[in-house]
């Protein structure tokens, strides 16, 4: 499969993303986690909420790796399990390992909507001390974070994948 305009084949002959590529989509995630940090003056007492960050890209989990090296609590809300690949866990304090000093959960295992939080004391403890909301390529999820960040006065960041045109015809 070629990626348009670059003329390089972006996966290798058994599917698996090339090195380069790889190395691309950690770069956007330390990217991303260095302009959070400024932008909303995150630091120790900080909690991150990544939305939809288990999923298939592993793109918020990798933003939620490199928070937590910073020593940024940060919890990933996705009812799919979290993404961990070997090489990742490596190099440097690994998200098992650092868990057990943390304030907050690595993961509540739940689609991300206004139910979420209620009815869970450990949710509404998450939620609460929510300092920023994050969605990095968080798909159908986008709107939802957009929404309950604005409701309920939660400064919120997402880096938007696709438009889901054909679910969300007011979108083109």
């Amino acid at each position: 499969e070629k990626v348009e305009g670059e003329g390089e084949e972006k996966e290798d002959k058994k599917g698996h993303y090339r090195k380069e590529h790889r190395d691309a989509k950690k770069k956007r995630a330390m990217v991303f986690v260095e302009w959070l940090i400024e932008t909303f003056n995150l630091n120790e007492d900080s909690l991150v909420l990544d939305v939809a960050g288990g999923g298939s890209s592993g793109q918020g989990s990798s933003v939620c790796y490199e928070l937590r090296k910073k020593k940024i609590s940060c919890t990933v809300v996705d009812p799919r399990p979290l993404r961990r690949r070997a090489s990742r866990m490596k190099k440097g304090p690994t998200i098992e390992t650092s868990e057990e000093k943390l304030k907050y959960p690595l993961q509540i295992k739940k689609e991300f909507n206004a139910n979420t939080f209620s009815n869970d004391e450990e949710c509404e403890r998450v939620w609460k001390n929510v300092s920023v909301l994050i969605g990095m390529h968080p798909d159908e999820v986008t709107e939802p974070i957009v929404e309950m960040a604005l409701k309920n006065s939660k400064p919120f960041a997402v880096v938007p994948c696709c438009v889901f045109w054909k679910s969300n015809q007011r979108r083109k």
